[in-house]
């Protein structure tokens, strides 16, 4: 197991592992492999939210994260090369950017309400570094939980199957 799941604060909510089954499966419709660190969180908690230094983890089980990036529109503004895996409790999701790299995916944040490459702002060059990043206090979401966005961040998510 990778140090990912041992970055989690004691207070972090953790749910039941997936499958390795329903991993390998969403790999495969996605045509993207899942980072190894991602992987290993899955299989101990298949999505789970809390607090990490400042910033705040809404990661979504994996039987969610195909339905949410359509219904999101996360692959149609920002392509297949490119994976929601959560939100920050407010506007902004939380992603896997395999745009410039199909094996080493950017773990990245951008706005549901403004899907653009241009407005992506990349945390680290993996989950569990930006999680790291994240109890150190190098990434803060304080600049990405504006009051308007997280209206319509509830607004969308509770749209969502």
């Amino acid at each position: 197991m990778t140090g990912l799941i041992n970055i989690l604060p004691p207070t972090f909510n953790l749910s039941s592992g997936a499958k390795s089954t329903d991993i390998s499966d969403l790999e495969k419709l996605i045509k993207l492999k899942l980072p190894n660190d991602y992987k290993d969180f899955l299989l101990i908690s298949d999505g789970g939210e809390g607090r990490i230094g400042s910033a705040y983890f809404l990661f979504w089980p994996i039987s969610k994260l195909y339905e949410r990036n359509h219904s999101a529109n996360i692959f149609n503004y920002m392509g297949e090369q490119f994976l929601g895996i959560g939100t920050n409790g407010g506007g902004e999701c939380y992603a896997l950017d395999y745009t410039n790299d199909r094996e080493n995916p950017k773990f990245v944040v951008v706005s549901l309400g403004d899907l653009d490459h241009s407005e992506k702002f990349i945390i680290a060059d993996s989950i569990s570094q930006g999680l790291e990043n994240a109890r150190n206090g190098v990434f803060d979401d304080s600049t990405y939980n504006e009051p308007s966005n997280v209206i319509l961040s509830k607004e969308i998510l509770d749209s969502l199957p």
